[in-house]
């Protein structure tokens, strides 16, 4: 009897011992998952953190590649936006030379202008809306520049409707040094802004010139011509490019022109001031020039 107590005694302490033994391993088990359970959902707050750093007005999560693109586009857009402004101010400043008179002039191209024999003919201004559709002048020209030097310049200019063809031939005399220079230029104009006593014109064409050698040049003129009753006033700018040719860099000749004249039925008689540069030479000065219109 004493012996089966003995074994069952036995038997139970094993059967203790294993469920205790159990029991412990089960609660390092639990532990050890929990661990990395938490482990595993840290990574995921990181990474969530990491990817997902805003969210949308949806509140959906915006990764952080998702950010940087959209900052990148915005970037461009940006400076996409700035350049076309940029641009956009190049072109008003480019264009206003011809946009703002047509504007000021509210020139738009409905109306004929013609002309009369000679400006101031049968009204105030230099066209009118009756009369020729063409006009002509030849203007001879001389200018002062100093002791050393004299200028003389034939102009003519040849008007049908608002396009024009200008011939100009130039000569200066240095008495004391070997070469002279001469120039000459034919341009043909447009009026793009006109009405009976204001024109504006512009145009582009041909120019040849010699000083200690020969050139050849494409120029560009600008002119604004006022007529009121016997007066007149005229502004023109006359810009030259040359030496396209060659390696070096492009050179300009410039010519500015300011003059005042009044008009005796056919003549005009006018005084100005021009400066005037051709190759390395300033030529400027006053000038007095008499034309007559036909």
């Amino acid at each position: 009897m004493k012996a089966k107590n003995k074994m069952f005694f036995k038997y139970c302490s094993l059967i203790f011992l294993f469920l205790l033994n159990s029991l412990l391993f089960a609660q390092d088990i639990n532990e050890q998952t929990f661990q990395d359970s938490l482990d595993v959902y840290k990574k995921q707050i990181q990474l969530k953190n990491k990817d997902f750093i805003d969210k949308d007005i949806f509140g959906n999560p915006i990764s952080e590649k998702e950010v940087e693109d959209f900052n990148n586009k915005d970037r461009e857009e940006q400076k996409e936006e700035a350049e076309s402004y940029l641009f956009g101010i190049e072109l008003l400043i480019f264009a206003s030379p011809i946009y703002l008179p047509i504007k000021l002039l509210e020139d738009d191209y409905s109306e004929t202008f013609y002309y009369q024999s000679y400006p101031f003919e049968n009204g105030d201004g230099l066209t009118e809306f009756d009369g020729k559709k063409w006009m002509g002048n030849f203007t001879l020209s001389s200018q002062y520049v100093n002791k050393e030097a004299v200028g003389y310049k034939l102009n003519s200019s040849f008007k049908i409707f608002r396009f024009s063809i200008d011939p100009t031939y130039s000569y200066y005399n240095f008495p004391n040094k070997d070469n002279n220079i001469s120039n000459f230029n034919t341009t043909i104009k447009i009026t793009f802004a006109q009405n009976r006593f204001i024109n504006f014109r512009t145009g582009f064409g041909y120019s040849h010139f010699e000083t200690d050698s020969k050139f050849d040049g494409i120029n560009w003129i600008y002119e604004i011509c006022l007529f009121q009753k016997p007066f007149n006033f005229n502004l023109d700018y006359n810009l030259t490019c040359y030496d396209l040719e060659s390696d070096e860099k492009v050179k300009f000749n410039n010519d500015f022109n300011i003059n005042f004249g009044y008009f005796f039925k056919r003549i005009n008689i006018k005084l100005g001031y021009r400066w005037h540069k051709i190759g390395e030479e300033k030529l400027n000065g006053p000038e007095i020039s008499s034309s007559i219109w036909f």
